[in-house]
């Protein structure tokens, strides 16, 4: 490989002494300056390296830092995991998706084992720059005689590295300090012993062909504030500590590429619900730093919706079937380079057939006036009875500015269609509700499946009558009097702001004994303390068509022997809060597995694992502990696999 050199002027040299140490310089050494082609970095380590316990070392920030200084790098090694696998995922979003997993880091291993695997490693990875930080497992397992056995093994991993790459940069590293936790606390005096031995190995080991790098991992490192409870591991804040000094030596080393443009979609917002047939309208801001946009791709999930060059970057996606998509924009600068925006998860209400029954919501005033998006056709409420617990309550129907001010009637809050009714609770003491119930003009269906959506808010909280908190809400679909589905949840809307909370509660309609009764809808809404306040809005009930023949309730299916059975799998309601029933037809008798993943491909949860199921359709309700989002529905009978993406709205 040829290298580029590049002379670092000494004010360069001067910025790098507070963190490291560097080799005494000829006149003629020079350090190589890797710049536009892709430098390759190795981690090489013990568990400091490797990353584990719910943590994934110092790589990952490390990574980041690199990227968004601009450096077109490679992290290398044979390995791309963790001691105990993908670290929690909350402290590392991006680690299965932009983040470069690959390293050389082994758990627990000392110099000695080190050294039997470096010419492997160095052989696959033919590293421009390794990042070595060894030692600690040495004087933890073995005391004083580790000092001698790493200085020993150091020089001859650095041998072995120079046998295959043999002008490959090293950054050797002074280990961090040892605390209180584990046994190894012990022998927490050798570590300075050891650094000095290291800091002898940099010295002695470095040249103009291959330098070595002492880097000081240890001065800066505060054992009451960046390590874990067993004295061993650096901690978030610890982790962060060694990737800065990393990353201040690898940014005196490296030229700066080019830095890739940003993106972020600015509608729809997450969670949005369009109906189908919809027609989506995404747009994106894009910028970059050093440069200029030249297009804005959109995709929904890894299919590509159309192109934008010019701000503001925007689309329209027409014809949008039911189902739930992530959207997401990348970005390309003038230099083609490019970054992918996070996704925004939209999800387009199921209309597959049949004949719909739709309550838009215009039957609230006189005349008639529609005010949902979600609206098509007549309306057919009849009106609402309302009932509650409160000492004084009253339901009203658009309630007029002058009581609302901002709120309904004439005016409208941010996020909101209309403020079509209201409850009031003048007297409401904390568990006090109001409900609302409406009689449809339909009547309970077989072989239809019904989707009841609400929208659920609250007025501003600077307003008359208007509420911080409450308690939370019931909604229920029910055929002939009888329940036939229901959603309960606890909302509490950020002081200050208005929100809304959908609620999706879906139904079969293959009850023999119900099929034919009128269906009505009932919503409950409960207090804190008085006064208190609240709407609902964007009520719409769709009635789609199920397979004939398949009896949900009755845990059979007509399969007709064929294995095109397997493709009934189905999660309703969809999208759900808080709970889904899953069904699915098992063909054949025989081992099942369902699970659901996120959208990194990661396990979240394993509902049945490899477990005999006879033939027949079988449902099970998920109840997540998950955060919103989307997430795949997995299920798999020998080399048969159907997928489905469900979103849980919270």
């Amino acid at each position: 490989m040829k290298r580029s050199f590049l002379l670092l002027p000494p004010s360069r040299l001067l910025l790098l002494l507070p963190l490291l140490v560097l080799p005494v310089l000829t006149s003629a050494f020079v350090f190589p300056g890797f710049a536009q082609a892709q430098t390759r970095l190795m981690p090489l380590g013990d568990s400091i390296t490797h990353g584990g316990q719910g943590y994934c070392a110092y790589r990952y920030e490390l990574w980041f830092d690199l990227q968004n200084g601009g450096y077109n790098v490679d992290f290398v090694g044979r390995f791309d995991d963790t001691n105990s696998g993908d670290p929690t995922a909350a402290w590392y979003p991006d680690y299965l998706t932009t983040f470069d997993r690959d390293h050389e880091g082994y758990w627990g291993w000392r110099t000695d084992e080190i050294e039997t695997i470096a010419m492997a490693a160095a052989t696959a990875g033919l590293p421009d720059i390794v990042l070595v930080h060894l030692g600690t497992n040495d004087i933890g397992q073995m005391g004083a005689a580790g000092v001698t056995s790493a200085d020993t093994n150091l020089r001859a991993i650095i041998g072995n590295l120079r046998s295959v790459v043999p002008n490959v940069t090293i950054l050797l590293a002074q280990v961090t300090p040892i605390g209180p936790g584990s046994s190894y606390f012990a022998n927490a005096a050798q570590v300075g012993p050891l650094n000095a031995v290291i800091a002898a190995i940099a010295a002695d080991s470095t040249s103009a062909q291959s330098p070595v790098i002492l880097v000081d991992q240890n001065s800066g490192f505060d054992l009451g504030t960046m390590m874990q409870s067993d004295g061993l591991h650096p901690n978030l804040l610890g982790e962060s500590q060694m990737a800065d000094v990393w990353f201040a030596v690898l940014d005196s080393l490296l030229v700066p590429g080019n830095i890739p443009p940003t993106a972020a979609i600015t509608a729809p917002t997450d969670g949005s619900t369009f109906a189908a047939p919809a027609t989506i309208t995404i747009t994106a801001d894009a910028s970059d730093s050093d440069g200029s946009v030249t297009e804005v791709a959109f995709y929904a999930d890894s299919t590509l919706l159309g192109l934008d060059a010019t701000a503001p970057y925007e689309i329209e996606w027409t014809s949008v079937p039911t189902g739930v998509y992530a959207l997401t924009a990348v970005a390309e600068d003038d230099s083609g380079a490019s970054r992918i925006s996070s996704a925004v998860t939209v999800s387009v209400l199921p209309f597959t057939g049949g004949t719909p029954l739709t309550v838009p919501n215009p039957s609230f005033e006189d005349p008639v006036r529609t005010d949902s998006q979600l609206a098509s056709g007549p309306g057919v409420i009849g009106g609402w009875t309302f009932a509650g617990t409160a000492s004084t309550f009253t339901g009203i129907f658009n309630p007029p500015e002058e009581s609302y001010p901002g709120a309904g009637g004439n005016g409208t809050p941010a996020g909101a269609d209309s403020a079509n009714v209201a409850f009031l609770f003048h007297n409401g003491g904390p568990g006090d509700s109001v409900s609302a119930a409406m009689l449809l003009t339909d009547t309970l269906a077989a072989d239809s499946e019904y989707m009841l959506t609400v929208a659920i808010g609250r007025f501003l909280p600077d307003q008359p009558y208007a509420f911080s908190t409450y308690g939370g809400y019931r909604i229920e679909l029910l055929a002939g009097g009888t329940v036939i589905a229901e959603s309960v949840d606890e909302i509490d809307p950020p002081t200050g702001a208005f929100r809304d909370a959908y609620a999706y509660v879906a139904s079969n309609g293959v009850n023999p004994g119900l099929i034919g009764l009128p269906l009505s809808i009932r919503l409950d809404i409960s207090a804190i303390d008085a006064p208190r306040s609240s709407h609902f809005d964007n009520v719409r009930l769709a009635r789609n068509l199920i397979p004939t023949g398949v009896q949900v309730a009755g845990g059979t299916a007509d399969a007709g022997g064929g294995e095109s059975a397997d493709a009934l799998l189905h999660a309703s309601p969809n999208p759900f809060n808080p709970a889904t029933t899953i069904r699915f037809t098992v063909p054949r008798s025989g081992p099942v597995t369902l699970a659901i993943y996120d959208l990194r491909g990661r396990l979240v949860e394993s509902l049945i694992d490899g477990e005999f199921r006879a033939a027949g359709t079988h449902r099970l309700q998920y109840r997540p502990d998950s955060p919103s989002g989307l997430y795949f529905l997995r299920y798999t009978r020998g080399h048969h696999k159907r997928t489905e993406r469900i979103t849980l709205l919270k």
